[in-house]
């Protein structure tokens, strides 16, 4: 009774995305960071020396790399599960951040943040379809609003921090908050419409009404049945496949076999 009176589906929608927020505010601590970093690496005594050319890839490698996670990203949440690609967002950058720590060369460095560009191509993808599934409409556009607020703040952190910190604990507090991230994540459900779409209805069913309590289940309704229309499309459709596959097999094996020498020798004899 304690729990379902203080523990509010709204407060269980605020902890599934702040997992979602601090990956997408993680954007603002990775683009910030390049301008607490090019400065410090240019100073003399720096550990790693760059030039102009260095600098620029170490700014610009982002680019490229988010690319590359816009692509991975939906055939790992489609197939395997949006936690899942969540969790698969998150691992890049967490190494990501290791690497800039341990950092002694500049193509370390590059290597560093193409990791974390693959992870902000990922969730800029992920984020808004999490936000859509876990939380309840009536408080869809804060959560989504939610998003652009921690990325312009993790753009304002990081350049706090490096106005005060060297860029190495600069960026060991950068990784001690996407490790946090992560802890969110993997205490976080599975999405619910995407339960249904793996035809799994009653976990789907359970997850959906713990995130957004019993006032509404005509939505939970609609996504159930939706999912049972699809997943028989699916079946129906992999059925016509495997007939027609089986279906120009044969006749394969069929005009394969009538053109072999010995059965053209046994029909003359």
């Amino acid at each position: 009774m304690g729990e379902s009176a203080w523990v509010t589906p709204f407060k269980k929608q605020c902890f599934v995305s702040a997992g979602v927020c601090l990956n997408l505010g993680n954007h603002g601590l990775v683009m910030g960071f390049a301008a607490i970093l090019l400065p410090q690496l240019r100073k003399p005594d720096s550990l790693i020396p760059i030039d102009d050319s260095s600098g620029s890839w170490i700014a610009s490698i982002l680019g490229f790399a988010l690319v590359v996670g816009n692509f991975i990203a939906p055939t790992v949440m489609a197939k395997y599960g949006r936690k899942t690609a969540n969790l698969v967002s998150i691992t890049p950058l967490i190494i990501g951040w290791i690497c800039v720590l341990t950092a002694s060369s500049v193509n370390l460095l590059l290597i560093a943040r193409f990791l974390q560009g693959v992870s902000m191509g990922m969730s800029a993808t992920l984020g808004p379809v999490l936000i859509g599934e876990y939380t309840s409409p009536k408080n869809r556009g804060a959560f989504l609003t939610a998003i652009s607020l921690t990325m312009a703040t993790g753009v304002l952190t990081v350049h706090t921090l490096g106005s005060y910190l060297s860029w190495q604990r600069t960026a060991l507090i950068c990784c001690l908050v996407a490790f946090v991230d992560l802890l969110i994540v993997i205490y976080s459900p599975e999405s619910p419409s995407w339960l249904a779409g793996q035809g799994r209805y009653e976990e789907s069913r359970r997850i959906f009404r713990w995130l957004r309590g019993y006032d509404e289940e005509e939505e939970l309704k609609e996504i159930i049945e939706a999912s049972i229309v699809v997943n028989e499309s699916k079946v129906e459709a992999n059925i016509n496949r495997s007939i027609t596959k089986n279906f120009i097999a044969n006749v394969a094996y069929f005009s394969t076999t009538i053109t072999k020498k010995n059965f053209t020798s046994l029909y003359l004899l």
